[in-house]
């Protein structure tokens, strides 16, 4: 087990990287780090524009700015890309729903 200090350790600059204008596809974390670009933020707005206004796609609840973030880089922002990859994704998550349920077992381990 490691200890206890490595829990607390932050890898150097590991908070400073992600998507500029110069280096549109630098990002390698995703989760977990409050390091959202300029970049990444404008990017993020057209995308999420792009699906509304062109696609007429609404976004469910559940997509958050990375979720959309992800589809934007993997695509190399390309708007057209991104948005059909997404609804992909949309039609996707609708058609194979995940029903969580709590039950007595699992409202223990929480």
């Amino acid at each position: 087990m490691p200890p206890l200090e490595a829990y607390k350790l932050v890898p150097a600059l590991v908070d400073k990287g992600g998507n500029t204008k110069e280096f549109p596809d630098s990002r390698k974390q995703h989760h977990g780090w409050n390091n959202i670009t300029e970049f990444e933020l404008s990017k993020i707005a057209e995308l999420k524009d792009y699906l509304e206004d062109k696609l007429k796609e609404e976004i469910p609840a559940y997509i958050t700015d990375r979720e959309v973030m992800k589809f934007g880089q993997s695509n190399g922002w390309n708007l057209q890309k991104a948005g059909t990859a997404l609804q992909k994704h949309f039609a996707w998550r609708n058609q194979y729903t995940i029903d969580i349920k709590l039950n007595e077992e699992a409202l223990k381990m929480i």
